[in-house]
């Protein structure tokens, strides 16, 4: 059956939603589950939420460090696709250059000149 746009934008909530929820379960009974390995060994319950906290420390570590692979092999890619691109075209040494007079000269004398042709002037 046809969605509305509305429909479909709830139904992804409502999707994100419980999986959210499911999430937040899972890492709450992990931490009761730390946190009394830690009492039933005479530990304060500090000691229980380490690992946790661990956890999402080591995770935005891992997300940062991540972007910045990403972003520094884009970067590299970039850097890589212009200088061959430099290299691809070559540098033209200074004996390589013809003259542009010579050009339009030699342009206007076959026939392949845009504008109506007008020979040098002789001094």
């Amino acid at each position: 059956m046809f969605q509305t746009q509305d429909e479909r934008a709830w139904q992804r909530g409502y999707s994100l939603a419980q999986c959210w929820k499911k999430i937040k379960r899972q890492f709450f009974r992990l931490d009761r589950r730390c946190v009394s390995w830690a009492m039933s060994r005479n530990m304060p319950k500090w000691v229980g939420r380490l690992p946790i906290a661990g956890l999402l420390i080591l995770s935005v570590i891992a997300l940062t460090l991540g972007g910045f692979m990403i972003v520094s092999s884009v970067l590299f890619f970039c850097g890589l696709a212009i200088a061959t691109s430099f290299v691809k075209g070559g540098v033209s040494s200074t004996a390589d250059k013809t003259d542009s007079s010579d050009y339009v000269m030699e342009s206007a004398r076959h026939g392949q000149y845009d504008a109506p042709y007008q020979p040098p002037r002789e001094d």
